[in-house]
Order: C-alpha cells, then structure tokens, then sequence
C-alpha cells in the first residue's frame, strides 16, 4: 500500500463515536485546517521513514484525548512535537489554538525515545479517538 492509500483510507473512516484527526474538526481546540496539519504531519514522517531504516515499530491501542487526537500522531502529545520532528528530521505542525496539551503516556515514551535515538515508527492498533457518546473528550468508546 502507497502512503497515499493509507492517507485516503484513513481520513475516509467515519464512526459516530470516534474522532478521526485526519477528517474531522475539534471546534473547541482545532484551528480550522488542524485536519489537513495533522494528515500533512503523518505524511511527512511515513515519508522520511520510507527513506530510512526503520530499527523499531512502537504499537499503541489507539489515540487519547489529549495526546493523538490533538496531534493525529500515535504515542505523541503536541509537547513532544519539537521531539519528534528532531527524531524524524521533519518539521511538524501544532494543530490546535492555544497552550499544548500534555499526556502522560506521551511524556513517559518520549523520555524514553530521547535516550534511544533510533528509528522508531509508531502506530496504534486503532489510529482515530474513540470516545463515549455526546462526550468527545473522554477515552475509549462504549457505542
């Protein structure tokens, strides 16, 4: 599969309790484009890791509310962007207005990629936000 088939697959997948980054649109958080930034920065990696070796796949379930949801990046809160646009060597993009938001899970694996300096490509089982009904920034669906 090309990385432009992926892409396509990805922002087509719709579900009424999940957000998917790449589709749609925070209208509390989101900057009116943060879709297409958050697409643009999953290309850009997937694209410099075609380039490269990859030495390790990190695999999480899926996107949390204040981490992947925000930044369309598995495993990456926005206050690990700069870190992994360094560990990628690509510029990334803040997709939402305001302060960054942070996550615990986010800051315990970048603290730990800091010390690895490999390259690492990270993915999750489920790559969209499921969310309870009417409850957008909860974790993990009960639909």
């Amino acid at each position: 599969m090309s990385i432009q088939s992926l892409l396509s697959e990805l922002v087509a997948f719709e579900s009424p309790c999940v957000f998917n980054p790449y589709n749609d649109i925070c209208e509390v958080f989101d900057k009116k484009n943060a879709n297409l930034i958050r697409l643009n920065n999953l290309e850009l990696i997937l694209a410099e890791l075609s380039r490269k070796k990859v030495e390790s796949i990190w695999i999480g379930r899926d996107l949390g509310h204040r981490g992947g949801r925000r930044t369309g990046l598995a495993l990456t809160d926005e206050g690990s962007l700069a870190f992994a646009s360094d560990l990628w060597g690509v510029e990334l993009q803040k997709a939402t207005k305001g302060m960054a938001a942070y996550e615990r899970t986010a800051a315990n694996i970048w603290s730990y990629v800091g010390l690895i300096k490999s390259n690492i490509f990270m993915w999750n089982v489920f790559p969209f936000h499921p969310h309870e009904v009417d409850r957008p920034f909860t974790n993990r669906s009960y639909c």
